[in-house]
């Protein structure tokens, strides 16, 4: 495999310019835009490999370049009709994982799970080597 060894990338007329642990450490490592009403539909993704409906509210989304520890940052949004949602990772035995996370959609008070008609998430950390 190629590869690239840089201190910093530049705009070519020199006006801006930003480290290369800033893009390496800095910069999402899987997205996705997804549906879960009335079926879960990807939407738009960057390094996520497929998702499962693990009943309502609940989302497996799977990374294709795994993480190199269950320790990254889920940033989530999402919106039902005029319902305020909460969406979050789903903590528990192997719901984290570094090739994968389960997703909770709730109620924004809190009182149940709901399948949301837009969702999106962000995840950040080191992806393995």
């Amino acid at each position: 495999m190629s590869e690239i060894k840089v201190d910093k990338f530049s705009k070519r007329d020199g006006s801006k310019s930003v480290g290369a642990d800033y893009v390496i450490d800095g910069s999402a490592k899987a997205r996705v835009s997804y549906n879960h009403n009335p079926t879960t539909t990807i939407r738009d993704s960057f390094n996520v490999s497929s998702h499962v409906d693990h009943g309502t509210g609940h989302t497996q989304i799977n990374f294709i370049n795994a993480f190199q520890n269950d320790g990254y940052s889920v940033g989530a949004m999402g919106q039902h009709s005029s319902t305020n949602v909460i969406i979050s990772g789903y903590y528990g035995s192997g719901r984290v994982t570094v090739t994968g996370i389960r997703l909770a959609s709730l109620v924004a008070s809190g009182s149940s799970y709901l399948d949301v008609n837009y969702a999106m998430a962000s995840f950040d950390g080191e992806l393995a080597q």
